[in-house]
């Protein structure tokens, strides 16, 4: 009840803004003059309707991590094969920003709900997408390390300040001076989904003490 009634607030605070700019547009494009500003509005509108249903996705991502999992959604899963399968999702998406991805994938098997699991790498990628820039790199890594498989996604973006660091797995966190899209659910996800699975998230600087590096250590495969 408690999860239940949590989800019900963040949906209806989160949901109230992208809302309001949908009706916004739509009674714009009643109310168009011509063609271009028609065309203007309604792709502002599809704008917004794509925002919605991102946060309505990340929302039910959310509640489902919340929930306990149960031996029978529990697999032997290879951390680098969710690691590739991600990366192929998020190919187009990486072009169109003009991000390049590169990837360092070597086998790492944990026991987990892969459907969860999937979740994880694709919100660090999500985050890593909306904060590096144009002509910017992304990294992903897996492999055995000696006290678990480990995910590492790195990126050359602007950083997360050390007394930020922990503060950004709070729901609904943003960084402050930060006006990159987004509705701040993208690393308590990852939190939430590691901490169900026993897994160790931790954040640092990247290369170079430029840009930021989330990783995440899992348990070994039984």
């Amino acid at each position: 009840l408690q999860t239940e009634r949590r989800f019900t607030a963040d949906a209806a605070h989160e949901l109230r803004t992208p809302l309001a700019a949908i009706r916004t547009n739509a009674q714009v494009l009643v109310g168009a003059r011509d063609q271009d500003e028609r065309e203007r509005t309604a792709r502002d509108l599809l704008a917004s309707v794509d925002r919605s249903t991102r946060l309505v996705e990340q929302l039910l991502a959310l509640a489902r991590a919340d929930q306990p999992i149960h031996d029978d959604k529990l697999r032997d899963v290879d951390i680098a094969d969710v690691a590739r399968e991600q990366l192929a999702a998020h190919l187009g998406r990486a072009e169109q920003c003009g991000v390049q991805l590169r990837s360092a994938l070597q086998p790492g098997a944990t026991r987990a709900d892969p459907a969860l699991l999937s979740v994880l790498v694709r919100n660090l990628l999500d985050n890593a997408l909306r904060y590096t820039p144009a002509g910017g790199h992304i990294t992903v890594m897996t492999g055995a390390g000696a006290e678990g498989p480990v995910l590492t996604v790195e990126d050359d973006g602007p950083g997360i300040p050390e007394p930020e660091r922990e503060r950004v797995f709070e729901r609904f966190r943003r960084l402050p001076g930060h006006k990159a899209p987004g509705s701040g659910l993208d690393l308590s996800i990852v939190r939430r989904v590691a901490d169900v699975h026993g897994a160790q998230v931790a954040i640092a600087a990247g290369p170079g003490e430029k840009g930021t590096r989330v990783s995440v250590r899992f348990r070994q495969a039984a």
